[in-house]
């Protein structure tokens, strides 16, 4: 912390990692959350910055409408915001859209962030489909419209990914031993969880497990599949 390096690989900051939160209820909320997952509702993360959890959230605002506003500022809505106005929202705040209409929102959005982007543009496709069938031409057009935007998406995410030759000079588990001991031995307000899943095992997970129930005073189990 004082001195800042600019590879931080210790995680020796007050800052936990961000996760998109989906609220319960009726017409629920997608945000940005840190810290305890106290809230009840269903957590998707972690993401590398704030900013890429902004990113995600921006294109589901314009694909799929799913409010991101506060609740207190949803409770009290007697009219449409700006974001209605401007095909970011349906404005469930004043009854403008159905509660199946709104669920199916929150299920693509769902998926999207899952990762099955694709499975969920094939989805839409056969959707938009049976809407063109059906002469529903607004609706055909609505979902053309998510498809293309997810599709922009799945585009760039292949380009990021690229190929070519990569040269490691580590071991996979010695680097995740390390991590885990850092992560979890090295905070103690690190969130701990009950179990890990690792596709890799290493000698010293056993001795990991006895440092963090002698430290945090709590289990903690690693199992590899």
């Amino acid at each position: 912390k004082e001195w800042r390096p600019p590879y931080n690989i210790l995680l020796r900051d007050d800052k936990s990692y961000p996760y998109v939160f989906l609220s319960d209820g009726d017409y629920p909320r997608l945000g940005i959350h840190r810290g305890a997952k106290k809230a009840k509702g269903r957590y998707f993360g972690p993401y590398p910055s704030a900013g890429a959890i902004r990113e995600s959230l921006s294109l589901l605002q314009k694909t799929f409408f799913v409010r991101q506003c506060e609740d207190s500022y949803y409770a009290n809505r007697t009219r449409p915001c700006l974001q209605y106005q401007i095909k970011r929202c349906k404005a469930p705040c004043v009854g403008l859209v159905e509660p199946q209409e709104y669920a199916a929102d929150v299920r693509h959005s769902v998926m999207f962030l899952e990762g099955r982007s694709h499975q969920l543009t094939n989805e839409l496709n056969e959707e938009m489909e049976r809407a063109a069938m059906a002469l529903e031409f607004e609706r055909a057009a609505e979902l053309r419209d998510q498809i293309a935007l997810l599709r922009r998406v799945q585009d760039q995410q292949s380009m990021e990914g690229g190929s070519g030759d990569v040269g490691i000079e580590e071991d996979v588990a010695e680097v995740l031993s390390a991590f885990l001991a850092q992560y979890y031995v090295g905070n103690a307000e690190r969130e701990l969880p009950a179990e890990l899943i690792v596709n890799v095992v290493h000698e010293d997970f056993e001795a990991l497990c006895a440092a963090v129930e002698a430290l945090r005073g709590r289990e903690l189990t690693i199992s590899h599949r």
